[in-house]
């Protein structure tokens, strides 16, 4: 009878430690969906960074001037390309030219005021509604648009948590 005992703490004790393997593997996976998310908003910069990259030789210098003055809180003003006279619609928080401290609704744009831009008119894509638009890029942001460092960096980063997020989010369904 004495063997008995251990063995039943011995069951007991394996028991414990396949739970908390399993709550360890669903704590995993549940890590891999947040990576997983955070692989899928880096699409969106890396698609972008890629487009400026591979259309870098369409883009100019240009000068920009504000057409209209924005209202308090407004998150779009109007702009005149200076060389080819097409006015846009604009996000000041995409050029620091036009903020005051770190308030991004507060634009310090003033009619007339001019600022240089890379600017390119093809640099948007239209499928009934507006996707993105990359026909202004501020040159005080981006003074060299992109370099391919700057690309293989975006492609790693969204690769590596894309495929890390993958191993995490399949720990439950791996062998023991």
């Amino acid at each position: 009878m004495p063997n008995r005992q251990p063995k039943r703490k011995a069951k007991h004790a394996r028991g414990r430690s396949s739970k908390s393997s399993s709550d360890r593997r669903y704590l995993l996976q549940f890590v891999g969906a947040i990576v997983l998310l955070a692989a899928f908003l880096m699409i969106f910069p890396t698609e972008r960074t890629l487009y400026r990259w591979w259309n870098c030789s369409h883009y100019v210098q240009a000068q920009v001037e504000v057409v209209a003055q924005p209202f308090q809180g407004m998150r779009r003003i109007w702009v005149r390309v200076l060389s080819s006279g097409e006015e846009l619609e604009i996000m000041p928080a995409d050029f620091d030219e036009l903020q005051v401290g770190q308030a991004i609704t507060q634009a310090k744009a003033e009619r007339g005021q001019r600022f240089s831009a890379w600017y390119n008119p093809q640099a948007h894509a239209r499928f009934g509604l507006r996707l993105y638009d990359q026909r202004l890029i501020s040159i005080q942001r981006h003074p060299t648009l992109v370099t391919g460092a700057e690309l293989l960096g975006c492609l790693a980063a969204t690769l590596m948590l894309a495929l890390l997020g993958g191993f995490l989010f399949r720990a439950p369904y791996r062998g023991n």
